[in-house]
């Protein structure tokens, strides 16, 4: 690796260490390789003949299977094989899969088909929001499905017209990942305990008119510049979290991210004749 200009793309396969996860944080803590290497991408390949087993294997107290952590840690999701599956096995399956990971684009192959290489190539999941499908998702429509798979899922907040602060979700996103508590809750509703295994966001934060691309895999996360506002194009901050929530509601998570915004200016106007003040501004809220 010391010899620069030697590597056009590095493609890991790691099917003997099981879980992507402690491979992708390496980019983020380790200064050598992050100078000269940025990871693309997550690829997540599924044996749709025995995935199912796959997913119903029993994992040690208050961890995630690991054919869900791949599923759920993937940028990418190929279902291969599914000419060995019938129909009705093959909709279940991908109803199971969009049930973990409901933001990763997916494509179906064979053991003799093929998909094109840019799906797996230069997809700058990490970096670059204009090349990344995943955060076309972001942008314009997305849809959560039903959370088949209780254990794992996904949930996507939405939050409009009003500034983030940044100190204010580096604590959200750090209690989320490293204490494993969804902050912001009532007294009852603090001591349940999540596991993040992904955070996607694109993100309108104070004092920039740049789109603020936000990574997350399990503990490790980082921020990204990206392309700057459109005038004319509503500014809305959307963050993606795939983990095991628990007890936790899809609501109670959106809720704690309430607390996010930058305290907006309130317009009052004055009536000469009452001499009263009226507040005017209506607060958004996320959801």
């Amino acid at each position: 690796m010391k010899k620069k200009g030697q590597f056009d793309y590095i493609l890991l396969e790691t099917t003997g260490l099981a879980d992507p996860g402690p491979i992708a944080n390496i980019f983020w803590v380790d200064e050598e390789l992050g100078s000269d290497l940025k990871l693309d991408g997550i690829i997540t390949v599924i044996d749709a003949k025995y995935i199912q087993s796959r997913l119903e294997e029993d994992s040690p107290a208050n961890t995630v299977n690991l054919a869900t952590r791949q599923i759920a840690l993937a940028d990418r999701l190929i279902l291969n094989k599914q000419d060995m599956v019938d129909a009705v096995t093959l909709e279940q399956l991908e109803q199971r899969i969009r049930g973990i990971n409901s933001v990763a684009p997916m494509v179906k192959s064979t053991k003799t088909s093929g998909f094109p290489l840019d799906f797996l190539l230069d997809i700058n999941s990490f970096e670059d929001i204009e090349k990344s499908n995943d955060f076309l998702s972001l942008q314009n429509t997305f849809k959560i499905v039903d959370h088949i798979d209780k254990a794992v899922r996904t949930v996507l907040i939405r939050c409009n017209q009003q500034k983030i602060s940044k100190p204010k979700l580096d604590k959200w996103i750090q209690t989320l990942l490293w204490e494993n508590k969804v902050p912001n809750l009532t007294n009852a509703e603090t001591n349940k305990e999540v596991h993040i295994l992904r955070l996607k966001a694109l993100i309108d934060m104070e004092d920039s008119d740049r789109q603020i691309v936000i990574q997350g895999v399990e503990e490790t996360y980082d921020y990204h510049e990206g392309q700057v506002w459109e005038d004319g194009v509503e500014r809305e901050s959307r963050v993606v979290v795939i983990g095991k929530l628990g007890d936790i509601t899809d609501d109670e998570l959106r809720i704690s991210s309430d607390h996010l915004k930058v305290p907006k200016l309130s317009s009052y106007i004055l009536l000469p004749d009452a001499m009263k003040l009226l507040l005017v501004d209506k607060l958004p809220v996320c959801g």
